[in-house]
């Protein structure tokens, strides 16, 4: 029966369909059985080899589905077989949830989905209303995930305020925070002609709107039970652009700049409370923002400027977001991963 199932989730909205009736049959996991072997898409099968007896190892566990065109679905045991056990009450929320600003497109999309994909929930905060990304939320929920969406504008001191209320309300914790979202100047002008009412703006944005929601984010993490070991983790995305002047958007650079700053400050402020705070620095990244500069960098790109000599994409940053937030960097914080192609690299 499952592996009939599975042959229709080459089609992303029947998982809707396909999870809870796997779940249900999970459900009937012998006590002290080896586990249930699962026909997945591959036409391999994926063993789950943990008891029903064991729920707590259980219900933290992840069936991974191959899919034909290569992604990878993320199907997490239902709450049912814990609450079979009497382990949590039935209304205690499990999954991690994760909240990402700028998360509509670009970098702040690709990083969205590759969390949905690690399993955490997601808070979806991007300044478009809801119908005008409703195409990337549905591609978002499409891979078994629970996605709340918040249209807010950090640079706002209630929008900052209300993503918070909003993912609490939705999902009870935050464990995850990703500053992604950021803004270019209007037109690029040279650093003695750049107006003051571009340098509030960009500022504004990218660096008062990370401190203040960041600040907004970490009091709820204090609040919150630790999980294993942590209150949470929160990743800047700055940008090469930090330490690498541009004197035609240099409101740019003192932007990205002072995220540089903060993730250092936060690092320091938010260890003894059990948060821990990265920052990645992308370089040359194919999204809106670099469009208007394509021949540009293409240009710089042929010339030999970047050690790896490709565009960067929007998956890079998600995976080292992915990285960062997994529990395998435990004994590190205010640090930061140059994802540039070795951009940063100094050369004689």
């Amino acid at each position: 029966v499952l592996h009939a199932l599975c042959k229709f989730l080459h089609i992303p909205q029947l998982s809707q369909i396909f999870l809870p009736l796997l779940s249900s049959l999970l459900c009937v996991l012998p006590e002290d059985g080896e586990g249930l072997p699962i026909h997945c898409l591959s036409g391999k099968s994926t063993f789950f080899g943990v008891s029903a007896g064991s729920v707590d190892s259980l219900f933290a566990s992840v069936l991974h589905f191959l899919h034909p065109t290569g992604q990878t679905f993320s199907v997490k045991i239902i709450k049912s077989l814990e609450r079979r056990a009497g382990a949590v009450p039935a209304e205690k929320h499990m999954n991690k949830v994760a909240v990402v600003t700028g998360s509509s497109r670009g970098i702040g999309f690709a990083t969205a989905r590759q969390l949905c994909l690690d399993g955490y929930d997601l808070v979806m905060v991007a300044t478009g209303p809801r119908e005008k990304n409703a195409g990337a939320i549905a591609r978002l929920e499409a891979l078994g995930t629970s996605v709340h969406y918040v249209q807010a504008d950090i640079s706002n001191h209630d929008d900052r305020l209300r993503i918070v209320e909003e993912a609490v309300a939705a999902f009870g914790r935050i464990d995850v925070l990703v500053n992604n979202a950021g803004v270019a100047p209007r037109e690029r002008a040279d650093l003695l002609t750049m107006t003051e009412e571009s340098f509030d703006r960009v500022v504004g944005t990218n660096t008062k709107g990370n401190m203040f929601l960041t600040q907004a984010v970490a009091r709820q993490m204090i609040r919150q039970e630790p999980v294993n070991g942590r209150r949470g983790v929160i990743v800047n995305i700055s940008s090469c652009s930090a330490v690498v002047s541009s004197i035609n958007r240099g409101e740019y650079c003192v932007s990205k700049a002072g995220v540089s700053m903060l993730t250092t400050l936060y690092a320091d402020r938010l260890a003894p409370e059990g948060i821990l705070v990265h920052e990645i620095r992308p370089g040359v990244i194919d999204t809106d923002m670099t469009g208007a500069v394509h021949e540009k960098y293409d240009r710089l790109l042929a010339a030999g400027e970047f050690p790896i000599a490709r565009w960067g994409q929007p998956q890079d940053i998600a995976d080292a977001v992915s990285l960062l937030v997994s529990e395998k960097l435990r004994y590190t914080t205010g640090n930061y991963i140059d994802v540039d192609g070795g951009f940063h690299i100094r050369r004689l």
